[in-house]
């Protein structure tokens, strides 16, 4: 007899269907193998699927839920854009958590929270959980059971970083098929780790963004013989983009504060592609410009990513560092020690369905 799991699937770090990074979440993934996660990840052949292990705990808010997150190759720790989107799809179909303020995940790197403003979702009618607990995801479900088109603003901590070594320019240039003229002569070539290790590069200008084909038999070489597990290219924005970016991340933000931010602009091309949206790195470029003075602390930076894909995708990012963040890379506690960072954008659900296994 068949086995049935549904499956959502959503647009996160947008507010627009169609946009943004996809991601497909499984919310009830018992009797999974860790094989038959990765088949499944493979299927979707998105940049990454999660799967959920509810508990009776869990599902009354009274545990974080267990969450696995896989790309077509591999299991990750932690990952930005599948902990966004995965909070939101839990906040929408376990009814304990429907109105919660925040959304506990625990993943291999550890617990994050994902914070909502809302005081409630919009409305629509009350599902009827299953014996599990969580909200039946047949394709033939009322449309009305799930808030289809409605954006959920969500904000994730990440853990505090770790900063690892400084690179070569040259050898980062070469790796990434770029000149070296290309990249910012002031600041370094970092690995930024908030759970995952990036190799933050900075760039002199977004037309060098723009100009960007990492060659992969280079570039995955490279970073097997250092301490980061992708690269991340970033550069500011130039004038002539500022008011659409300030239009779009206003948007999503609920607010014209947008205007006075700095923006910034990322690109992450690695073995599955490109990412349109990779939360994750945005933490570590974050973290990456406050501590080298690029932005203030505390500054709410706006990251634009996916447009050169046709994904354009926003997240709304900020960091208050400790002195010795080469040492952190734990989740901890916003009080006392005011530390963080933080990642934050919508999520909006595109389709549903379900995956048949014997």
């Amino acid at each position: 007899m068949p086995r049935p799991y549904p499956y959502l699937l959503l647009d996160v770090f947008t507010d627009t269907p169609f946009a943004g990074n996809q991601l497909a979440v499984f919310p009830d993934a018992h009797g999974l193998t860790d094989a038959e996660m990765q088949c499944l990840a493979r299927e979707t052949n998105l940049s990454e699927t999660t799967f959920c292990l509810p508990t009776p705990a869990s599902l009354g808010g009274a545990e974080p839920f267990r969450v696995r997150i896989f790309t077509v190759d591999e299991e990750l720790p932690f990952a930005g854009h599948p902990t966004l989107g995965t909070a939101a799809a839990l906040r929408w179909t376990v009814p304990a958590l429907r109105h919660a303020a925040e959304v506990r995940l625990a993943l291999n790197a550890g617990v994050v929270p994902v914070r909502y403003a809302e005081a409630s979702l919009p409305a629509v009618p009350d599902p009827h959980p299953t014996p599990s607990g969580t909200v039946p995801l047949p394709p033939e479900a009322p449309a009305q059971s799930l808030p289809w088109g409605q954006p959920l603003h969500g904000e994730m901590e990440q853990p505090l970083p770790r900063f690892g070594r400084e690179h070569d320019r040259g050898a980062v240039a070469a790796a990434l098929g770029l000149p070296l003229s290309a990249l910012d002569p002031t600041n370094p070539v970092q690995t930024v780790s908030t759970g995952l290790p990036f190799v933050i590069v900075p760039l002199s200008s977004r037309t060098a963004l723009r100009a960007l084909r990492v060659p992969q038999q280079l570039a995955q070489p490279y970073l097997e013989a250092t301490d980061g597990k992708f690269f991340y290219v970033i550069a500011p924005g130039d004038e002539n983009e500022r008011g659409n970016a300030m239009s779009e991340a206003a948007s999503q933000a609920g607010s014209s504060a947008a205007a006075d931010s700095p923006h910034w602009y990322a690109r992450m091309q690695f073995y599955g592609g490109e990412d349109p949206a990779t939360g994750s790195a945005a933490g570590c470029a974050t973290a990456y410009l406050v501590q080298h003075g690029l932005v203030p602390s505390g500054t709410t930076v706006y990251l634009h990513q996916g447009s050169d894909i046709l994904r354009p995708s926003t997240l709304r990012c900020s960091a208050v560092l400790p002195s010795n963040s080469e040492h952190s890379g734990q989740i901890r506690p916003l009080i006392p020690s005011g530390h963080y960072v933080r990642v934050a954008g919508s999520t909006i659900l595109v389709a549903q369905g379900r995956f048949f296994l014997r």
